[in-house]
C-alpha cells in the first residue's frame, strides 16, 4: 500500500503564480478588489473557476471567489481534471496537507478514506505530485475563506465515461448536501496548432466565444446531457469537462448555475493563433426566497415623462450606437440628423443601459450588461448611447460584446429622476425607490427592479446595498441613503 505523505504541493508556484507569499497574497487581493459582485450575491453551493497563470486567468476566477469572502464551510471539494497522469475514474491522495507560498491546507482525511471506498474511486498519490489544476484556486480559497476549513482534493482521469461520472457524482451528492462547497477547475476553449484543435480559421473571437457559450448554456442549465453531446458534437476541448460532468450530476435537484465573468487569452494578448478560455461560474439551489409583494398602484406613482415614440427613439439609437463599434458604421449619427432630438430627449438627463441575451435558443434572457449614470450631465438621448456602449463594451463582467450576438441582443432603458435624500430605511418603498447608498467613501446603488426581481424587502436591500459597496451586511448603518425612481422600458 502506497504510503501516507504529510505535505502535498506546489508544483507551480514560482511559474503559474509568484512563489512569494506576500507577492501572491497582494495579487490575489488585487484581482479580488477589482472585481466585482453580481447582482445574486449569495452564498453559492459551487463554483467552476479556471487554472490557467494568473496573470491570465486570475482575474475572471477572482469574480466567482469573491462570492466566498468571509465565508465559512467546513469542508471544500475541489475538483480538476488529471493533465499528467492517465486513469480511469477519480482518485484521492493519501496525504495531511496542501501547501502553497500562503501557508499549509488541511486535508480532509477521513474524507478521503471514505471516497477510497466507494466504486469509481482510488487513492493514491501519483497524479496530485505535479497537478496544477487544484493548486490553482488554493490561494484564492485561502485569501477569501473564513479559517477552519479542510480540503478534500479530488482529480478525474481523461475520458470519464457516463456511468463512472454516475458513480463518482453518487459519492459526492451527500457531501454537497450536507452543506460542502464544490469548487470545479477547469480552462474552456483551447484553440490553435499547439492544442490540436483549429475547427474554423476566419473570425475566430466570434468562433470561441459561440463555441463557448454553447457549452456554457448546458452548464448552467444543469443539462447534463445536453453538455456531453455537445462536447462529443463539437470536440470542444474543455479540459475539466469530467470534472464539471460529474459536478451537474451531483447538485442538488433543481440547482442552476449562472455566468459570472469569461475572458479569452487571445482577448488578452492580441494573439489569436492560440487562445484558451476562461470562465467562472457559480451555482446555487432553487429559489426558496420568499415572495415579496409590490403593490400594484405603484406602478401609476412612477409616472410616464415620455411618450411611445421618444422610448422607441432612445432605443433605436442605442442599438445603433452598439451596432457602429461592431461594424464600423456610422448609423447613430444618421440617425441623428434623421431625428434631430428634441423637448425632453435634448435636455440633460440620467439613464442606465441594461442589455440581455437569451442562454439558450428560446430560453429566458440573461444579463449581458448594465451601465448608466445617476447624475444628468449631457442630454438624454447622449446619455442613453453612451451607458450603450459601455454596457456592451466595458462592463468588467463581461467581455466585449461580438457582432453574432447583436441580433440576439435585446436593450432595455431606465431614465432616472434626480436623488432625493432620505432620513432612513421607512422611506424606501420596494417596487418604487431606486436606493444608493454612500459611506466612508463607497458607494453602490440598485435599480427599482432588483429589489422586485430579488424579492427582497428592505432590510435586505439595505445588506445587499452594503455588501456590493464593498462593507458588512450591517455596514449601510451611519450612510448616506438617496432614492430615485425610474421608467423603465425595452425592446420586447
Amino acid at each position: 500500500m502506497e504510503p501516507t505523505v504529510q505535505v502535498l504541493g506546489p508544483a507551480v508556484a514560482g511559474t503559474w503564480y509568484p512563489a512569494d507569499g506576500d507577492a501572491l497574497d497582494r495579487q490575489v487581493a488585487g484581482y479580488l478588489r477589482a472585481a466585482k459582485l453580481p447582482e445574486d450575491d449569495r452564498a453559492p453551493i459551487a463554483l467552476i473557476e479556471p487554472h490557467a497563470g494568473f496573470v491570465y486567468s486570475g482575474q475572471v476566477a477572482a469574480h466567482g471567489f469573491r462570492l466566498l469572502e468571509g465565508r465559512a464551510f467546513e469542508r471544500v471539494i475541489v475538483l480538476g481534471p488529471s493533465h499528467y497522469a492517465s486513469f480511469r475514474g477519480a482518485a484521492v491522495p493519501r496525504a495531511e496537507r496542501y501547501r502553497t507560498p500562503l501557508g499549509d491546507v488541511p486535508l480532509d482525511v477521513d474524507g478521503c478514506a471514505a471516497l477510497a471506498e466507494r466504486p469509481g474511486f482510488q487513492r493514491t498519490n501519483h497524479p496530485f505530485g505535479p497537478e496544477h489544476s487544484l493548486e490553482a484556486e488554493l490561494p484564492f480559497l485561502q485569501r477569501v475563506l473564513a479559517p477552519g476549513w479542510r480540503l478534500l482534493p479530488v482529480l478525474i482521469g481523461g475520458g470519464l465515461a457516463p456511468e463512472s461520472a454516475a458513480e463518482v457524482a453518487a459519492a459526492l451528492r451527500p457531501l454537497l448536501e450536507a452543506g460542502s462547497l464544490a469548487v470545479v477547475s477547469s480552462d474552456f476553449t483551447h484553440y490553435g496548432p499547439r492544442f490540436n484543435y483549429v475547427p474554423f480559421r476566419d473570425d475566430v473571437p466570434d468562433n470561441i466565444r459561440r463555441l463557448d457559450m454553447g457549452a456554457i448554456r448546458h452548464i448552467e442549465a444543469g443539462d447534463v446531457q445536453g453538455f456531453e453531446e455537445y462536447v462529443a458534437r463539437t470536440d470542444a476541448t474543455i479540459c475539466g469537462r469530467g470534472a464539471i460532468d460529474v459536478l451537474m450530476r451531483a447538485l442538488p435537484g433543481g440547482a442552476r448555475g449562472s455566468l459570472i465573468a469569461y475572458d479569452t487569452s487571445g482577448n488578452q494578448t492580441g494573439d489569436w493563433d492560440h487562445s484558451v478560455s476562461y470562465a467562472s461560474l457559480s451555482f446555487h439551489p432553487a429559489d426558496e426566497r420568499p415572495r415579496v409583494e409590490i403593490p400594484p398602484a405603484l406602478a401609476e406613482e412612477q409616472g410616464d415623462d415620455l411618450g411611445p415614440d421618444q422610448r422607441a427613439t432612445l432605443l433605436r439609437l442605442a442599438r445603433a450606437a452598439i451596432g457602429d463599434r461592431l461594424r464600423d458604421e456610422n448609423s447613430a449619427q444618421r440617425l441623428l440628423e434623421e431625428i434631430a432630438p428634441t423637448g425632453r430627449l435634448a435636455e440633460a438627463g440620467a439613464s442606465f443601459v441594461t442589455l440581455r441575451i437569451p442562454e439558450a435558443p428560446g430560453g429566458r434572457l440573461g444579463l449581458r450588461g448594465c451601465i448608466g449614470s445617476l447624475a444628468a450631465r449631457a442630454p438624454l438621448y447622449r446619455d442613453v448611447m453612451d451607458n450603450a456602449v459601455k454596457s456592451a463594451f466595458q462592463d468588467p463582467r463581461f467581455a466585449p460584446l461580438s457582432l453574432h450576438e447583436l441580433d440576439l441582443l435585446r436593450i432595455g432603458i431606465s431614465v432616472l429622476t434626480p436623488l432625493r435624500p432620505v432620513a432612513g430605511p421607512e422611506a424606501i418603498v420596494i417596487g418604487r425607490d431606486g436606493v444608493q447608498l454612500d459611506k466612508d467613501g463607497r458607494r453602490s446603488v440598485f435599480l427599482p427592479q432588483v429589489a422586485v426581481e430579488q424579492r427582497w424587502d428592505v432590510p435586505t436591500l439595505l445588506e445587499q446595498l452594503a455588501k456590493k459597496a464593498g462593507l458588512p451586511a450591517a455596514g449601510w448603518r451611519g450612510g448616506k441613503l438617496a432614492t430615485f425612481r425610474s421608467e423603465s422600458f425595452g425592446e420586447d
